[in-house]
């Protein structure tokens, strides 16, 4: 049976928990990527320039930016979670 409630919280839970995942792994591949080009510094580990830029940077810096993916990525799990539900 259909239960749209239970799987568009499903869904929406999903794409938080997925975003707040997954922003700070991004912003470390991004910020190894950009390491690659200026070679004056030395290459640091995933965990390595996690834990420097929490440590410099502070947390928030982490999450700087989450906002629009945070929003979009809930919409779109939401409707994803209902509509496969429906149509299965």
């Amino acid at each position: 049976t259909f239960h749209f409630g239970e799987e568009a919280i499903g869904g929406f839970a999903a794409g938080i928990v997925g975003t707040l995942l997954g922003f700070p792994l991004d912003l470390v591949k991004t910020r190894m990527q950009t390491q690659l080009s200026s070679s004056a510094t030395k290459q640091l580990s995933a965990v390595s320039l996690l834990s420097h830029i929490l440590r410099t940077e502070g947390i928030s810096a982490v999450y700087k930016g989450v906002g629009p993916p945070l929003l979009s990525l809930s919409i779109v799990n939401t409707l994803s979670f209902t509509s496969y539900s429906y149509f299965r």
